[in-house]
């Protein structure tokens, strides 16, 4: 079983970015097997891993990766208070999707190389 950090797990997981996952640590919200981690500290998929005494475990359904021509004037971000960002873009085109109830993590510019990448995920 390879391990990886804890704040990359978190945020392979889909629980939250790097940067608040440290923040977590920090704060001493986070514990692995009933302790609290050191910043740095890696973990495998035989560790428990709760935040504020909940589990936390990789998402059962296959992430979808969504290949977006953003438009002049759309800005990339998650943040839900601003008004013309790439969430609420993509929920007025893609049915079935809720930027306050989906978790979309937008990537900037991609190259042409990355893009073909993704294309070539099977799902």
């Amino acid at each position: 079983m390879e391990k990886t950090r804890i704040n990359k797990y978190l945020s392979e997981v889909g629980y939250c970015s790097r940067r608040a996952a440290d923040k977590l640590l920090e704060e001493g919200r986070i514990k692995i097997n009933g302790k609290i981690p050191e910043l740095g500290t890696k973990v495998s998929d035989a560790d428990l891993v709760e935040v504020d005494g909940k589990p936390v475990r990789e998402p059962q359904e296959k992430p979808v990766y969504i290949v977006f021509n953003k438009p002049v004037g759309i800005v990339c971000t998650t943040d839900t208070k601003r008004e013309k960002t790439i969430s609420l873009t993509i929920s007025t085109t893609r049915k079935g999707f809720s930027p306050s109830e989906d978790w979309i993590n937008p990537v900037k510019a991609l190259s042409c190389s990355q893009v073909t990448e993704i294309s070539s995920i099977k799902s």
